[in-house]
């Protein structure tokens, strides 16, 4: 997981069926300092050995691990969700970043 300035990127690989207690700390502190109570998920999926629909499920799955684990935090944050399966080059990961 890195931050740079208003977006936070996390990098998958494996399977992810949860996430470290310090991970949601520092995901949430991210939040916080934001002062936005609204975000954009973005799931990057790369062009993979597995069928489309197979990535497809991977990446919302996820997203709503990541969404479930936010909002059991702190309800009142909003999320938005959006998988990305156009880019050649880009590893399995998420970017977060504040909406207005």
């Amino acid at each position: 997981m890195t931050i740079t300035g208003n977006t936070l990127t996390i990098e998958y690989e494996g399977e992810v069926n949860t996430y470290l207690k310090e991970d949601i700390t520092k995901m949430m502190d991210w939040i916080k300092s934001t002062k936005h109570k609204i975000f954009e998920i973005e799931i990057f999926i790369p062009k993979s050995k597995i069928s489309f629909s197979d990535s497809l499920r991977l990446a919302y799955d996820r997203g709503l691990i990541l969404m479930r684990e936010i909002k059991s935090v702190d309800p009142s944050v909003i999320l938005s969700l959006n998988v990305n399966t156009t880019s050649d080059n880009l590893e399995n990961k998420v970017v977060i970043v504040p909406k207005n």
